[in-house]
């Protein structure tokens, strides 16, 4: 054999075995892979009984009033457990790029190269997840890190735990819950029932406590906010002192001169909470509860690069209100409903069984009603369906807040009444009892005897019934990380969601939240009416928020001389004055 041959056999010898273990190990010399490189894999679920059938199974048993049927809609049915898929041939490679953004991860969890990520096949019912989005790097899991600043709340903490460890889908996953609060002694009950949700559910998650902001936040993919200072003691002030200077706000928590205050009062804190999230954990998403929800958004989304949606259940009582007006179940009501938070409008109402269009009952149904029935919580929402042609959410105290004449509809008297010749609330430390609505339960108590306490969480939180709230805070991880969820109401940037609002404004519109993220659904132009209305209101937001930034006072002034509630001049400065320094020592210094 010639020495030319010999070489050719050689290199023909050599050329077999590089293809055999390219076919036995793809990539073995790590060609794909990048700084940030992420090879998915698609994982069938496991053999399981059959599943009962759809009707009976909630695909999102949270939302119980609202979210289920318009969640159930987007969702596959299956009627049995699917075939389990083969598992795919090893070539052709997919990109990892490619692969890691089509995961849904996208600055959510950092993945390092050569680490593994498997989500369900789609369509696959939660509780039925083989594994859902498992991290995996030279074996070790990375975990999935939701914190929860201001843990210690009695309206939001609780509820969320509880969302969390109930939630099916979130379970399946590697999960660390961080609380964080400044308050020790709530954040000790808010850790002990995080324990005892662990414990009494089996879920296996990691929980951690701190009263540090930066440990909370370090490496988060969520970060929930949920916080308010001394809220009754602040509140009474946002109520009362503009009605001492003749501007009748109905509620002053996220409208009227009142919410003007709340707002300047809050952005401190969540400024902090978003710059800790950039400096810390770039790319988390921040899931806000804390009040007024529109501005505060707009301020992080504005201020700041941290992805930011606001969630409100409001929502859920317009939906309940026009239901029991129809006498229709929840269940068979499609509502889709646009605007800002605490004002959004029904752009349509339809009988998801047969599709008619429900405006016209409800306006024969408005039309028939005794006009003081369920007065306070109805009467302005009828007004506003006369004479601007959509109903209202959530309830007349609220979007009564944004309107001039809304006090006409509210008795805001009540709310938070106490008698000034016993002092101030804010002078004699004890803030007056907080009312919502007026029924009989606020005025028909016993005479004499102790004041009967606002509704809500019990003082233990392992006595609430174990069951799902309606907040959409976990339902949106939930789409964010496992399989995609309907939710009814997000505060975004608008983006053209609602044609005839500021594109960089906040709004309130339905969502989908997937793997892409948190994307609004596309609303119809508002009736002109109520988009000058609303627009005058955006126009405030951005006021307060350049107040802050630039700590203007003379912004300041411009955002509380817009609001519709005040009418003087004079008066408005005097009652500026008063308000920033009764509240100086939490309001950011203006000049």
């Amino acid at each position: 054999m010639s020495d030319q041959a010999g070489w050719t056999v050689f290199i023909g010898v050599i050329a077999l075995i590089i293809a055999i273990v390219a076919w036995l190990l793809p990539d073995p010399f790590h060609i794909n892979d990048r700084p940030t490189a992420l090879s998915v894999t698609m994982v069938p679920p496991p053999p399981a009984d059959p599943p009962e059938r759809s009707t009976e199974e909630s695909t999102d048993k949270r939302t119980e009033e609202a979210a289920e049927e318009l969640t159930k809609e987007r969702s596959e049915e299956p009627s049995e457990d699917p075939e389990p898929e083969p598992e795919p041939e090893p070539e052709p490679r997919p990109d990892p790029v490619s692969s890691a953004r089509a995961a849904g991860f996208p600055g959510q969890v950092q993945v390092p190269p050569g680490a593994t990520l498997t989500r369900p096949a789609r369509g696959t019912p939660p509780g039925r997840f083989a594994a859902h989005f498992r991290v995996e790097s030279d074996g070790v899991e990375s975990m999935v890190k939701i914190a929860l600043i201001g843990a210690g709340s009695r309206c939001f903490g609780p509820a969320t735990l509880r969302d969390v460890f109930l939630s099916e889908p979130l379970s399946a996953l590697p999960l660390e819950v961080r609380l964080m609060d400044l308050d020790s002694a709530a954040l000790e009950r808010a850790l002990g029932y995080a324990r005892h949700l662990n414990d009494r559910l089996g879920r296996g998650h990691r929980i951690s406590a701190t009263a540090d902001l930066d440990t909370a936040v370090q490496g988060a993919n969520f970060v929930i906010t949920a916080f308010e200072h001394r809220r009754e003691h602040y509140w009474a002030m946002d109520f009362h002192v503009p009605r001492m200077y003749g501007f009748k706000q109905p509620y002053g928590e996220n409208g009227g001169v009142g919410g003007i205050f709340h707002t300047l009062r809050n952005l401190p804190p969540m400024m902090e909470v978003a710059r800790a999230i950039e400096r810390l954990a770039p790319g988390a998403w921040l899931l806000n509860y804390t009040n007024p929800e529109n501005r505060l958004v707009e301020a992080v989304s504005s201020l700041t690069g941290v992805k930011a949606a606001g969630l409100c259940h409001g929502i859920v009582t317009g939906r309940r209100q026009v239901c029991r007006l129809l006498g229709l179940a929840d269940e068979h009501l499609e509502a889709w409903a646009a605007g800002i938070n605490h004002f959004t409008v029904f752009e349509s109402l339809r009988d998801r069984r047969t599709g008619e269009d429900l405006y016209p009952r409800l306006r024969e149904t408005e039309a028939r009603g005794d006009e003081l029935a369920r007065w306070q919580e109805l009467a302005l929402g009828r007004i506003i369906l006369r004479r601007f042609g959509r109903w209202p959410s959530p309830s007349s105290n609220h979007y009564g807040e944004y309107l001039a004449w809304g006090h006409d509809f509210v008795l805001s008297g009540v709310q938070y009444y106490y008698d000034p010749a016993r002092g101030h609330p804010w002078e004699t430390g004890e803030p007056p009892k907080f009312i919502y609505e007026l029924t009989d339960r606020h005025t028909g108590g016993p005479w004499p005897g102790p004041p009967k306490e606002r509704p809500g969480e019990p003082d233990d939180p392992s006595e609430a019934p174990l069951e799902p709230s309606i907040e959409f805070g976990i339902p949106v991880i939930e789409g964010l990380t496992c399989e995609e969820r309907m939710i009814d109401a997000v505060n975004v940037v608008n983006d053209g969601a609602v044609p005839n609002l500021p594109a960089d404004s906040v709004v309130e519109v339905p969502a989908v939240a997937d793997a892409g993220g948190i994307r609004a659904r596309r609303m119809s132009p508002l009736p002109e009416a109520l988009a000058a209305l609303l627009r005058t209101q955006l126009s405030i937001h951005k006021l307060i928020i350049e107040a802050y930034r630039e700590r203007s006072k003379d912004a300041l002034l411009q955002a509380v001389l817009l609001d519709p509630v005040v009418d003087s001049y004079p008066r408005a400065v005097a009652m500026t004055d008063h308000l920033l320094d009764l509240q100086k020592d939490v309001l950011p210094p203006l000049r």
